[in-house]
């Protein structure tokens, strides 16, 4: 089984570093508060999968007391990491969200995060892996069971469409989780295979989310300068608002439009309404900008 974790916690290493690389990239195109957190959210589980490594690793290679002492330390700094990542999940669930975490929430996620590093500390101080295996999956199921009801709470108040299928992808990932995490209660032994499997997992999904984000933004506009239809199709954009969209592209009035279209003035600016309703806009400006922004602006 220590062969499989190892390669797990290297296939791990790899996604994570992945992944972190993506989310430093999205975040330098539109920073955003939750995508400064995500980045510590997953600097933290790199610097996880990298001890967790080293601690399998290192024991092949060498022997005796300070062999001991580097994993006892390395899993102290396994068990801090987690116990911040534990405080961190919901703190990024709510803020990505866009809502604000009640004092005494606060107050509750602090003292659960402290009692997860807690338990692993303990079971370093009496090398019992178990002791600490068993007690931090109750917390962590509790943990996963919480952000499942908040996710799905407040899911319809999520406006960016990639988000809210992101949010969906790892809702269904936190279903499964949740009764594979009840197996280490039966074998706690299996937590050295979940740990990284749920790292890949999570990994997996914001690599695919970001992907899909960059290939959103990239298609707004092709090599030729036309605008394309399908850049719009996530926001259910009808043929004659794209026709719209085109003239106002191109810098005319909705005189102007109305001439070109022939329709009444009235008409063109309730399909500008309804433009600027489906894709959350304020004005034209952010039209334009919506239009012209590149993947790197």
């Amino acid at each position: 089984m220590g062969s499989i974790a190892t390669l797990l916690y290297g296939i791990a290493l790899i996604t994570v570093s992945m992944t972190l690389a993506l989310s430093i990239a999205s975040n330098t195109m539109k920073a955003r508060m939750w995508g400064a957190w995500y980045i510590v959210f997953q600097a933290t589980l790199l610097a996880i999968c990298f001890f967790e490594f080293l601690s399998l690793v290192l024991p092949a290679f060498s022997r005796g007391a300070v062999i001991d002492v580097f994993d006892a330390i390395l899993s102290i700094s396994t068990h801090t990491l987690m116990g911040f990542i534990y405080v961190l999940i919901p703190f990024f669930i709510y803020w990505i969200l866009g809502l604000k975490i009640g004092k005494i929430h606060r107050v509750v996620l602090v003292i659960l995060g402290v009692a997860y590093f807690g338990v692993g500390l303990t079971s370093v101080i009496i090398r019992n892996k178990t002791f600490a295996y068993s007690y931090q999956a109750i917390l962590f199921i509790s943990l996963m069971v919480f952000c499942e009801v908040v996710l799905w709470k407040n899911l319809a108040n999520v406006e960016d469409v990639h988000v809210r299928k992101i949010i969906k992808a790892v809702n269904i990932v936190v279903l499964c989780l949740i009764p594979t995490s009840s197996l280490l209660f039966i074998i706690p032994s299996t937590a050295i295979l979940m740990f990284p499997v749920y790292f890949i997992a999570i990994s997996v999904i914001m690599m695919v989310f970001y992907f899909i984000r960059f290939s959103v933004l990239a298609t707004r506009i092709n090599r030729g300068g036309e605008l394309k239809r399908e850049s719009f199709e996530e926001f259910k954009i009808t043929d004659r608002e794209f026709e719209v969209i085109q003239y106002v592209c191109k810098g005319m009035t909705n005189k102007e439009i109305a001439s070109e279209m022939n329709i009444s003035v009235n008409t063109v600016n309730n399909h500008i309404a309804n433009i600027f309703g489906k894709m959350n806009l304020n004005s034209r400006i952010d039209l334009l900008r919506f239009v012209k922004q590149s993947p790197w602006d």
